[in-house]
């Protein structure tokens, strides 16, 4: 196991406490917004072909890309500009179940707006995306433009990456070739990590946090235990996905949520008290 410790997961501003409870990886998330962002920039053209800038990607294109996203898929048609020539820009990502389900319900984008400016920021000012995008949409070519959410990187969810591919069926314009973007989760840099099982790891990590995680020892070693007469830890599995179904992960989950919780009950502590003396 390894314990990892994330800027915005225990941070002393109450705000990103608070963004920290709900239930998806924020890097997840950040992947459908950063490729929505993205395709949002390839889809808004320039009135005309000596326009120096692209329109500025809004939170409504950028909403209705996901909407569409979230049914099921995106394909939007789109002219070139001054041109009948028509291009297709497509919308490939997949993200696992919980930050789905977090999504398929709009009213939860407001709770991670920070992630949407950023993939709208991204959208509007990288100069090589933007030079692509303009490039693609004044060439009176067909081209099919791909955006294709990488993952986060390592699964950490700390870093996401969008491909773009181009492919024309008549008449390939090389200038405009296949690029990967990628872009840092705002709100989930991880600034420590250790391995291992054991309980020292989390009182070595929180502790040069100034954090004292050690009353809840017994329970952590308890919950560990009682899954270890199950030999999930030690047996080697062919696949990924037999070692998930074989609920180690979320037990090892189960218990260092007891540390976390532990650690965030700490720091909540000293934030009431700091309140105190400011008010006093």
């Amino acid at each position: 196991m390894e314990v990892q410790i994330f800027s915005g997961a225990l941070n002393k501003n109450k705000s990103l406490m608070a963004q920290a409870k709900i239930d998806a990886n924020r890097g997840d998330l950040f992947e459908a917004f950063f490729a929505a962002a993205v395709a949002a920039r390839f889809v808004k053209r320039a009135k005309t072909k000596s326009a120096k800038r692209l329109p500025s990607v809004t939170v409504n294109d950028v909403n209705a890309i996901l909407t569409e996203m979230m049914k099921g898929g995106y394909k939007k048609n789109v002219n070139d500009v001054g041109s009948a020539v028509i291009d297709t820009v497509t919308v490939n990502v997949s993200i696992p179940r919980k930050a789905s389900a977090f999504l398929q319900t709009k009213s939860n984008w407001a709770k991670v707006s920070d992630l949407r400016t950023g993939a709208i920021n991204f959208a509007n000012s990288h100069s090589r995306l933007n030079a692509q995008a303009r490039g693609l949409s004044i060439n009176e070519r067909q081209d099919i433009i791909k955006v294709i959410a990488a993952g986060t990187e390592d699964q950490k969810g700390t870093k996401a990456d969008v491909k773009i591919e181009v492919e024309s069926p008549q008449n390939p314009d090389r200038r405009f070739r296949n690029v990967d973007y990628s872009l840092k989760v705002s709100g989930g840099e991880q600034f420590h990590q250790v391995s291992g099982l054991g309980f020292d790891k989390f009182i070595n990590i929180f502790g040069e946090m100034g954090l004292d995680v050690s009353d809840v020892s017994a329970k952590y070693e308890k919950s560990l235990t009682e899954f270890f007469d199950k030999e999930v830890y030690t047996k080697k599995y062919s696949s990924r996905s037999q070692a998930q179904s074989s609920g180690g992960g979320d037990n090892l989950k189960k218990s260092a949520k007891l540390v976390y919780e532990k650690a965030a009950d700490i720091l909540q502590e000293g934030l009431n008290a700091a309140e105190q003396i400011v008010l006093s």
